[in-house]
């Protein structure tokens, strides 16, 4: 209305059904873990049915609620169709218990396409278990190292909170990576306004705090899942910036106001997203929860854009 009120009138539902792409699996999509070493952790990852149109397989692996942890492989082809990578538990700071196991095709045109996952489990007894459809047996003979520790002194903490956020396009609603984000998010007590995020709800500020939680840098931007909170913790840490008209930098946060189209645009903060670069007069972002799709995706508005509520510029 025209004192901004927000008021529901009805709704509708409908049917969006997408066309297999010709990079995708010619066959049932089959992911298997195997040659599981009980003296050192290690295992390996297979797919099968791997389409001669993709470019590179990607599987990004981490252990649930550790997405600090979080190692990206790029599979080796093995031939028919077949791709491999080797699963090192040390790279994953020796962490034990149940694994995420993710499958991205890349195309030639060099879109990341999500095209499955799977669970297993790593345990320091040798149990044989059974997650996902996965069966692995794995044992550690040391105890857990524990986190490295980042400080926001680091010159490369930017590159960092950019390079995290990047590797993350692509990722949508409901997948492995989705529910990680929330489950990281929800793993830090107290949680902001006691709130215990679904995965049903909004994301893209869970987004944003989790790519600063998992870089050991929370405390340059607070933490939270509503923007229009987060703006008032932005400007308690003396970083907001509320003209919308400025050119950021990159690693700034960018916030928006949908229901208004004009600066000073002032109203109620509806969405977040980081900076990634800024040239030729435009911002370049990453967002998550973005657009109809709810995925993580790069995005691009002129300098001044009538929608951006304002910024917030971590010190870094």
């Amino acid at each position: 209305q025209q004192n901004n009120q927000r008021i529901y009138a009805g709704g509708t539902t409908t049917n969006v059904q997408k066309s297999t792409p010709a990079t995708t699996p010619s066959g049932k999509l089959a992911i298997s873990v195997t040659n599981q070493n009980t003296q050192t952790g290690h295992f390996d990852v297979v797919v099968t049915n791997v389409s001669s149109g993709v470019r590179e397989v990607k599987i990004p692996v981490w252990p649930a609620g550790k997405g600090d942890s979080l190692v990206w492989y790029s599979a080796t082809p093995q031939g028919n169709g077949s791709y491999k990578v080797h699963v090192d538990p040390s790279r994953h700071n020796n962490h034990t218990g149940k694994y995420y196991i993710d499958l991205y095709y890349v195309q030639q045109n060099n879109q990341r396409i999500y095209a499955g996952g799977t669970t297993t489990n790593v345990q320091n007894d040798g149990k044989l278990v059974g997650v996902g459809g996965t069966k692995t047996a794995v044992s550690l003979n040391q105890a857990p190292a524990s986190k490295p520790q980042r400080t926001a002194t680091s010159t490369d903490a930017k590159s960092r909170v950019i390079e995290a956020a990047a590797s993350m396009v692509g990722v949508r609603h409901g997948s492995a990576q989705h529910r990680a984000l929330v489950d990281d998010y929800n793993s830090v007590k107290p949680l902001p306004v006691g709130y215990s995020v679904k995965y049903s709800d909004d994301w893209c500020d869970v987004f944003v705090t989790t790519v600063f939680q998992r870089q050991g840098l929370s405390h340059l931007i607070g933490r939270e899942c509503g923007v229009e909170r987060h703006i008032q913790i932005f400007k308690r840490l003396g970083i907001w910036n509320e003209d919308g008209r400025i050119t950021p930098k990159a690693g700034d946060l960018i916030t928006f106001n949908w229901d208004q189209n004009h600066q000073q645009n002032d109203g109620f903060a509806d969405h977040i997203g980081i900076v990634e670069k800024v040239e030729n007069g435009f911002i370049h972002t990453i967002e998550g929860n973005s657009g109809d799709a709810q995925v993580v995706a790069r995005r691009t508005y002129r300098i001044g854009d009538g929608n951006i509520r304002g910024f917030a510029s971590p010190r870094y």
